[in-house]
């Protein structure tokens, strides 16, 4: 049985949201945005303005004492949303704060500067960090997890591909575990074997999962939560 919670959406955000320049480089032209040095989240679900990105947030509890923070890269603009609602069950039994960044088609420079901002911010110092992405997202997830290095905790990939533009350097892996979760109607599709394949060959600490019947689209849903915890438990699993 297959689900499509968005149509046409293996079309659309594997090959139009990767389109930022993937190299870390400042541009003198473009304007320095100044970032907080606290956010304050509301139990639940909430928004969180970050610069000039709106970071749509899930905290499991009320006491605002996190175990974890997970950064979810969403595939396109306005997605975020429902990255947070894919990944609540693994907030609600592990005591992670979710955090999810808007896509902005901009510079990986301004990018990776509010990605760095968000990783410094002192009340999410000494926990584990966790980076998640779906599709176009599990590119920029890849980039910041290879840029970042022994910052980042744990990796895991839904539904992702090669034909995104930042896995043209999956032959330098990022150093922390990956878990690679695709459905099996997806994974007939070449970048994304290839992907897969690419990072067997570098003998990547990798755990593949694949669900049944899914299809891109479907697994942009909330119908797979022991396989996403699965694959958590996994990247956060010492060596």
């Amino acid at each position: 049985m297959k689900y499509s919670f968005i149509p046409l959406i293996g079309c659309f955000v594997l090959f139009c949201a990767c389109e930022k320049d993937e190299t870390f480089k400042s541009n003198k032209e473009e304007e320095q945005i100044d970032f907080p040095n606290e956010i304050k989240v509301d139990s639940g679900y909430s928004y969180v303005d970050f610069g000039e990105n709106r970071l749509a947030v899930y905290s499991p509890n009320e006491s605002h004492i996190y175990e974890s923070l997970i950064l979810a890269f969403p595939p396109t603009n306005g997605t975020n949303t429902l990255m947070r609602g894919i990944l609540r069950h693994v907030a609600d039994s592990t005591d992670a704060l979710i955090l999810s960044p808007d896509y902005v088609q901009t510079s990986a420079y301004q990018y990776g500067i509010m990605i760095d901002s968000l990783m410094a911010l002192k009340q999410f110092q000494g926990m584990p960090k966790y980076f998640v992405g779906y599709s176009a997202g599990g590119a920029d997830a890849f980039v910041e997890a290879q840029r970042l290095g022994d910052e980042v905790d744990g990796l895991v990939l839904l539904a992702a591909g090669r034909s995104t533009n930042g896995f043209l350097n999956a032959s330098a892996p990022p150093l922390m575990k990956i878990c690679f979760c695709s459905g099996t109607e997806d994974f007939v599709y070449p970048a994304n074997v290839s992907l897969y394949e690419d990072l067997l060959k570098l003998r990547q600490d990798m755990k593949f999962i694949e669900i049944e019947g899914f299809d891109h689209g479907g697994m942009f849903s909330t119908k797979y939560p022991d396989e996403i915890a699965e694959c958590f438990a996994f990247v956060a699993k010492r060596r």
